[in-house]
């Protein structure tokens, strides 16, 4: 498909209304715009990029995006880029936002060329009469792939957190092992956990070691050597410099001070 089509649905549902499906392959939404309603788009071939409240995502072949109503948003092509869309509101469509997780900011989720066919076959068939149910049929087909793949990403971010709180005390515990034991590339867990927790897996497992070094300094125990052992860390020095990175002050500190307030609790 060559040409650019503009399909409009005049059938009003109050559950979900898809006002537009469209196919695009030119810059006519390259301009800034605020989006009239929320947006479910997919990228079917190409590369371009999208600014979403002014923030620039690359975006090729198997993207989808989705536009919160209010967002100032535009769609740059490059070379033979195309892409569909849905336009949608009524009183369900908050709750399809919140199930793909953009209720709170639009944003861009990749990877998902597996529903580019049907999207298309519901587009191809689409005509005056079965707008509503083919716009419909692609905008719910699209959320339940995504809310599946979300929940699944969750179930997996949920499973690295109770791994890292069963095993950071071995200091030569990290990604690797996750991968061997839930069967995952370790590429992929390092992406989904950074997406769903918004920060990185070494950071997560650092903040983990912190606290608990700082719960045994806590508990009365002073040797910085062995707190750093007992929290998964081999060199005492590296463990100090973390420390103090992490809690703005050092482990000799942090047991002077820890040691002060039990004085003066006693008193």
């Amino acid at each position: 498909m060559k040409d650019n089509v503009c399909r409009f649905n005049e059938s009003i549902s109050n559950a979900v209304n898809c006002t537009q499906f469209i196919y695009e392959t030119s810059d006519i939404q390259s301009s800034p715009i605020k989006a009239a309603s929320h947006i479910l788009g997919i990228i079917l071939q190409g590369n371009g990029s999208i600014t979403l409240d002014g923030v620039v995502c690359d975006v090729c072949a198997g993207d989808i995006y989705v536009i919160k109503k209010g967002c100032v948003f535009s769609i740059k092509l490059d070379g033979d880029m195309a892409y569909s869309y849905v336009s949608f509101s009524g009183f369900r469509a908050d709750e399809l936002m919140e199930r793909m997780d953009a209720h709170r900011r639009s944003r861009v989720f990749k990877n998902h060329g597996d529903i580019i066919d049907y999207w298309m076959s519901c587009f191809y068939k689409s005509e005056d009469g079965n707008l509503d149910l083919f716009s419909e049929a692609a905008l719910l087909f699209t959320v339940a792939n995504l809310s599946e793949k979300q929940k699944k990403q969750n179930d997996i971010s949920g499973r690295i957190k109770k791994l890292v709180n069963d095993s950071f005390s071995n200091h030569r515990f990290g990604l690797v092992d996750i991968a061997r034991e839930l069967g995952y590339e370790k590429k992929y867990l390092s992406a989904v956990f950074k997406m769903q927790c918004g920060i990185t897996f070494t950071e997560y497992l650092r903040s983990v070691r912190i606290k608990h070094a700082a719960f045994l300094f806590e508990e009365g125990i002073e040797s910085v050597k062995s707190v750093a052992l007992l929290s998964g860390f081999s060199d005492a020095l590296y463990f100090s410099k973390v420390f103090k990175a992490e809690t703005g002050i050092s482990p000799t500190d942090y047991i002077k001070r820890n040691s002060k307030g039990q004085g003066e609790q006693v008193d």
